[in-house]
């Protein structure tokens, strides 16, 4: 059975006479319909809507980039056999039954698992023209992160090759397609620094100017699981930086969220102090309301951390990314050096040296990520792969991979160019991080899919 989460919209097609002296009528009662996707054969999958209180009239169905078979009813749904125009992109599919209309929107792969449903984009105000990047669920699936937002396309202004390589007067470093207000941005920082299509590139709030290499402003983001199933409620996770590119990410959840209250773990590469790199940090953050990390302090000449809610947990030469807790250690990925996975296990008030795990690839593996005795991990940001672990505790003991979803290894505009940031719920929802190739650069954002 598919255990996809419900996506329902509740629409009133009718409502009484409150005339006074009269008795409201009740009218036709109130239709919900619910939308959500199943695979099917080869590329195609089935768009199925449930209707309450259930209706022999069909519902119409439309597609973007798809071509959509006649619906017909089978059991307690109506359901219609998509089939896409390419083996991988978006397809948004609408469903409209009398006043009523639902629109969600596939991640078509061409390589899914099979123990994986039809991935999906998630609903809500997560995903927008924007760059959204480093996603964490909670194990609750409550709690939504996103590591890394930025209005603009960040891999086309910051890339050398095939962006503007950092530079800081490219119309791809200011050209911000992304929103930086609310409803779906609200307080965003850095976005002052944004005007008339040109961005202010600079750090002021840590002591720096104009240094000839792009800025844009970046910061993270939380949101709250709505009753239907989409993602709303978005809170700010920053420090007062004015949304210095340095900011903190790849957040993940270092225990259950309890009482309104999470301990996240998060990289970050302080501008106080001996620079190491990114390091790994721990904070303690109220979920739902606007989180301020902390501050610098300039009166000295250099800056020095203040009012600061993060603490350093890990610091060692290099670069430590993508943290993830598991029982004794933690795990992370090495940020521009061997590009491998590592684990750090707990040794005194501190950890032992770190060790490499054996994911026996020869590309670049990154964003690790450990869930029902298996470990997830990203290779070349091409797949979403996985290996059991019979003892985390013994690196030696991590088994053979195999590929749960991958991305098309070359992508033409309107297809998915990589897939990685693993994240799943206790159920076993796994949220992801897919980039679709546009005809300017690259637009990250966040999917689903469900076990089958």
């Amino acid at each position: 059975m598919n255990r996809w989460l419900p996506l329902s919209v509740l629409a009133v097609l009718a409502c009484g006479d409150d005339s006074p002296g009269s008795e409201p009528d009740a009218g036709p009662p109130e239709t919900a319909m619910v939308l959500d996707f199943a695979p099917a054969p080869g590329t195609s999958f089935l768009a199925r809507v449930r209707l309450t209180p259930p209706s022999s009239d069909a519902p119409t169905f439309g597609a973007t980039g798809a071509s959509v078979e006649p619906p017909v009813l089978v059991d307690d749904h109506w359901e219609a056999s998509i089939l896409p125009v390419g083996s991988s992109g978006e397809v948004a599919v609408t469903a409209t039954h009398g006043d009523t209309a639902v629109t969600r929107t596939a991640v078509v792969l061409p390589m899914l698992g099979d123990g994986w449903g039809q991935p999906e984009r998630v609903p809500g105000l997560v995903n927008t023209p924007g760059w959204e990047d480093s996603v964490e669920i909670s194990p609750d699936g409550e709690w939504l992160v996103v590591g890394t937002y930025s209005p603009v396309d960040l891999l086309a202004c910051l890339a050398g090759g095939i962006g503007a390589g950092g530079d800081p007067e490219d119309p791809r470093c200011n050209t911000a397609p992304g929103p930086t207000t609310a409803p779906e941005r609200p307080e965003m920082p850095g976005a002052g620094r944004i005007s008339a299509g040109a961005i202010r590139h600079d750090c002021a709030a840590i002591g720096v100017g104009a240094i000839g290499t792009a800025l844009p402003p970046v910061a993270a983001y939380g949101f709250h699981r709505q009753p239907d199933g989409s993602f709303a409620e978005p809170f700010l996770i920053a420090l007062a930086i004015d949304g210095c590119t340095i900011a903190p990410f790849g957040f993940s959840f270092a225990e259950a969220p309890t009482d309104g209250r999470a301990r996240l773990l998060a990289s970050y590469d302080s501008p106080a102090g001996a620079d190491t790199g990114n390091d790994l940090w721990t904070m303690e953050i109220a979920l739902g309301a606007p989180v301020t990390l902390g501050a610098f302090d300039l009166s000295t000449g250099s800056p020095t951390e203040t009012d600061f809610q993060m603490s350093r947990v890990l610091a060692i030469a290099g670069g430590q990314g993508n943290p993830y807790p598991i029982p004794g250690g933690v795990l992370f990925d090495d940020e521009g050096g061997s590009e491998r996975l590592f684990v750090a296990y707990a040794e005194g008030p501190g950890f032992a040296d770190p060790q490499r795990l054996p994911t026996r690839s020869e590309g670049l593996d990154a964003q690790p990520f450990l869930a029902n005795g298996r470990l997830y991990w990203s290779e070349d940001f091409a797949r979403i792969v996985s290996a059991p672990w019979a003892d985390p505790a013994d690196p030696a003991s991590l088994g053979a991979s195999r590929v749960e979803l991958a991305a098309d290894p070359v992508a033409s505009a309107g297809r998915v160019a990589s897939v990685g940031e693993t994240s799943l719920t206790a159920d076993g929802v796994l949220y992801f991080v897919y980039t679709v190739r546009t005809e300017t650069g690259f637009d990250p954002g966040v999917a689903r899919v469900a076990p089958r």
